[in-house]
């Protein structure tokens, strides 16, 4: 008997972005499923229902394995995690849960480019981007950098939609892997569905 495919949302519930992404869900007739954790101020949309809605604790192997995967994200942006409050890495810890426990094809972010650069999502939705980026590389087995030339873009299933800090829409993004494995983002005319599992975070503007 074939198996019926589910379309879900991973998402942290928060207002702005998170938002957003479930209201696209729910016109997908998609289902949706928040994470929060304990002392979150977390309210559950009307969207959602109670099981589909994941107070998040930790195994002992997850603290260990997030540890790493947080590192590595700190290191390939070139940033601390002693920079971060702790309710920053609480939320960091929330969308690590969340990517690897969906076992999400795709990613869609909201935010804005840090200093218009186009090379780095700012605030925490840009390192939740990270871990997500890490996570499929590390998956598919496709380095970051190799030194192996290519000439064509290799897209990756992570899609920002690029606002300004009064919410404007400024285009949609899609996140590549260039000519020597270095990853850059490549404005598109728009993104696919989402379909399957998906997570989609975002700023809270």
């Amino acid at each position: 008997m074939r198996s019926v495919s589910v379309q879900m949302l991973h998402t942290g519930g928060a207002h702005g972005g998170d938002k957003q992404w479930e209201k696209l869900a729910k016109l997908k007739g998609h289902l949706i499923k928040e994470y929060h954790f304990d002392g979150h101020k977390h309210t559950r949309t009307e969207l959602v229902d109670s099981n589909h809605s994941e107070l998040i604790e930790l195994t002992p192997d997850e603290k260990e394995i997030m540890g790493i995967a947080l590192q590595q994200a700190a290191h390939h942006m070139n940033k601390s995690l002693k920079d971060l409050s702790n309710a920053e890495k609480h939320l960091l810890e929330r969308d690590w849960i969340m990517i690897n426990r969906s076992n999400a094809k795709a990613l869609y972010a909201t935010g804005h480019f840090d200093d218009g650069t186009r090379l780095r999502i700012h605030g925490n939705t840009g390192w939740s981007v990270e871990i997500f980026v890490d996570h499929y590389l590390n998956i598919h087995d496709l380095p970051k950098i190799t030194g192996k030339l290519s000439f064509s873009l290799k897209p990756l299933p992570v899609y920002f939609k690029s606002i300004d800090a009064n919410a404007q829409f400024h285009g949609w993004y899609q996140l590549c892997l260039n000519g020597l494995n270095h990853l850059k983002w490549e404005r598109v005319e728009q993104i696919p569905d989402p379909d399957g599992d998906w997570v989609g975070i975002g700023a809270r503007s």
